[in-house]
């Protein structure tokens, strides 16, 4: 019985087994690791015996499985340095990488990663799936050509979104959240520069929808968003408007918490914070266009302080005081701004020879007008090493 179950290893069985292997690009081990369920008595090795020809015959069913397992492997490719040429000239064309090509593909094949295709570039891989091969090449060739994005397209962007009154999640909240072609962080990004190819047909889509657009009603104050739809109006928060605030505050004799007392009630969560946060923070390019409005109307109505002869306030307990004009004031502002660098920064960096009693709250009071004669030490302290900082890139 047995040896009617056994049959002789022609030469054509042989050479359909030599070609399953190589056509898959499977191996015997790894062939066997494919199937939960192994014949009894089939080893990797029996099937390597069948390959060089040691064995002469072997069992019909363990036969008919392995052949039936390669036959079902899905066939392989060699790559060529003909193929990783041409994958090399369509990724150039389309300007996109494997990752950037893969991600977001819900249809992308299972296994298929950016690792693997950069192997068939780099010719570190020696086979592929061909359906993986197929799939990345169809891609490529259908992918838009990348362009790359100037400052001066970067500039008409933001012109456009200045225009309009939006920004780039609201554009995309109102007029793109159906593309699956660009997210609302990703043009937001083209807004900064931080990207530096994009696909040209979606940078025309983007640029059409925004030139169709009419003007804001308030030029000067865009929309965002919050939790995927619009929730408030933002202005511009330039350094013309910083300067007026500050300039106002100290011509009423105001610091931002008596502003809020003496303007109360308030806005919803307008508090002396948030006017504080304005002056202080040179990165925070907007602010709610209501609390804005709120404030500039307020300070503009209110009268200039009482002039009167102030008594230097603790000078007494200087060893060196010196009075604090508006022009030692705009220095010490400039300064930070220009470096990018705060108080409290400040001191930490520059602490091995830092004066005695200077903390970074003085010097925040010396800038924002709540004190009008310091230590001249303190000063030049502040002054120099703040001079000797880079400019914030």
């Amino acid at each position: 019985m047995g040896s009617m179950a056994r049959i002789p290893l022609t030469p054509e069985i042989i050479a359909e087994l030599k070609a399953l292997k190589e056509q898959s690009g499977v191996g015997e081990t790894r062939l066997f690791k494919q199937s939960k369920i192994i014949p009894v008595g089939l080893k990797v090795g029996t099937v390597s015996a069948w390959l060089s020809g040691h064995i002469k015959s072997a069992d019909r069913a363990q036969l008919d499985f392995v052949l039936r397992l390669w036959r079902a492997t899905p066939e392989r490719t060699a790559i060529t340095r003909a193929l990783s040429q041409e994958l090399k000239t369509l990724r150039r064309k389309s300007g996109i990488g494997p990752s950037t090509l893969l991600r977001g593909r819900k249809d992308k094949p299972p296994g298929l990663t950016s690792t693997k295709i950069q192997g068939w570039l780099n010719g570190r891989a020696k086979t592929a799936l061909k359906s993986d091969i197929d799939y990345v090449i169809k891609l490529w060739v259908a992918t838009s050509p990348r362009v790359a994005l100037t400052r001066k397209i970067i500039s008409k962007l933001n012109a456009e979104l200045k225009r309009t009154g939006h920004s780039a999640h609201s554009l995309h909240c109102e007029f793109l959240g159906d593309s699956q072609q660009i997210s609302a962080a990703l043009l937001y990004a083209w807004t900064l520069g931080r990207i530096k190819m994009v696909p040209s047909d979606i940078l025309e889509m983007v640029l059409e929808h925004l030139r169709g657009l009419p003007d804001a009603a308030n030029p000067g104050v865009k929309k965002t968003i919050r939790y995927g739809r619009i929730v408030e109006n933002r202005a511009y928060l330039s350094d013309k408007i910083r300067r007026q605030i500050r300039n106002d505050l100290v011509r009423t004799g105001h610091s931002p918490l008596s502003l809020i007392n003496r303007l109360s009630p308030c806005p919803d969560k307008l508090t002396a914070y948030v006017i504080s946060t304005w002056l202080n923070s040179p990165s925070l390019k907007t602010a709610l266009a209501e609390h804005l409005q709120f404030v500039m109307d307020g300070l503009a109505c209110l009268p200039d302080k009482p002039v009167s002869i102030k008594k230097p306030r603790l000078t007494h307990k200087m060893k060196n005081p010196r009075p604090l004009s508006e022009k030692d004031r705009a220095a010490l502002r400039y300064e930070r701004d220009r470096s990018g660098i705060g108080s409290t920064a400040l001191i930490k960096r520059f602490s091995s020879d830092l004066p005695e009693a200077l903390t970074p709250n003085k010097i925040s009071a010396m800038m924002n007008g709540y004190v009008d004669w310091v230590e001249e030490a303190h000063f030049q302290w502040i002054l120099k090493n703040w001079k000797t900082l880079p400019g914030a890139q």
